[in-house]
């Protein structure tokens, strides 16, 4: 009887520990109907796993100066009309195409290309508050495209923010 219990014993730690092992971070298990209460008392097992997640940032990566007066140019352009939310969604337009693979990764390669985003030669105090406010946290992480009058034709109807359709890819 005692060599069943061991066993069973092995058994069991064995596969708590794999199951720990399999990214769970707790679990229930049920000790065998064989064991007495003395035995259950003597069952202590502590399974720790320390999982390295990757950091959450809460600040964007920093623009530089010319970054940052080029993105209120386009505010200036495209959003000068609108309250300071739509200004802020229009800096995460041209923030999101940074950060996506299929555009290019800095802000004067996104707001350069063809026929994509509007500038003005100045830009005003609050449309550089938008960019600064954009660079310590975003309102939307999706969005990549807009438009006013209606939505684009391609890409997935988001939502209305003023006189802007948002879409994202």
């Amino acid at each position: 009887m005692k060599r069943y219990k061991v066993m069973n014993i092995v058994v069991l730690l064995l596969l708590i520990i794999s199951f720990t092992d399999s990214c769970t971070k707790s679990a229930e298990v049920n000790l065998p109907d064989v064991m007495n209460e003395q035995d259950r008392a003597k069952l202590t097992v502590v399974v720790e796993r320390t999982e390295y997640l990757p950091e959450i940032k809460t600040v964007e990566t920093p623009l530089n100066d010319d970054e940052k007066a080029v993105l209120a140019k386009v505010v200036h352009a495209e959003a000068s009309n609108q309250d300071m939310t739509g200004k802020r969604l229009v800096v995460d337009c041209v923030l999101n195409r940074v950060d996506c693979e299929y555009y290019p990764n800095h802000v004067f390669g996104v707001v350069l290309q063809d026929g994509q985003f509007v500038r003005a030669e100045t830009y005003t105090q609050e449309d550089m508050e938008a960019v600064e406010r954009e660079m310590e946290e975003r309102l939307d992480y999706e969005i990549m495209y807009f438009r006013t009058g209606h939505y684009h034709g391609f890409g997935t109807a988001m939502y209305q923010h003023g006189d802007h359709y948002f879409s994202k890819e």
